[in-house]
């Protein structure tokens, strides 16, 4: 089942973090509870189609290396079908080949482990920041 740690707000943004790492995940949620964001854990492939079906995701954060399917593969599906979700993708060593091949999908960020606290919350808020001021420009038009 999906680890989900909700917020009241229906307005609060949702963040899914998919990684076969419980020290990862947990590490990524404890950074990002003390923010206003809804948070949905995954360890596997089912449970990620599950979640991304199921729920409004804005962000997902992941690993490269997930476990049961190429990126590649991920990424496209999730463009398809989902073509404003923001991604952020996690390494344990960083390849400029691989974050070549994942650029075209749209990548909002590429990080290596570890990752410091201050850089993740930034990443993340910058990242649904652009979200924000994109509708914000839509609905002025």
């Amino acid at each position: 089942m999906t680890n989900e740690y909700i917020l009241p707000d229906r307005d609060v943004k949702t963040i899914l973090i998919a990684d076969q790492s419980d020290h990862r995940r947990e590490y990524v949620r404890s950074v990002l509870k003390m923010e206003e964001y809804r948070i949905l854990e995954v360890d596997n492939l089912l449970l990620l189609i599950e979640a991304l079906n199921s729920h409004r995701i804005d962000l997902l954060v992941s690993e490269v290396d997930f476990p049961g399917i190429m990126m590649v593969e991920l990424l496209s599906y999730i463009r398809k079908k989902y073509f404003d979700m923001k991604v952020i993708l996690t390494m344990e060593c960083y390849s400029p080949e691989l974050e070549l091949n994942l650029r075209p999908y749209k990548i909002l960020y590429v990080v290596t482990w570890p990752i410091r606290e201050d850089l993740l919350r930034s990443i993340v808020a910058r990242g649904l920041e652009v979200e924000a001021r994109e509708l914000a420009y839509i609905n002025c038009v």
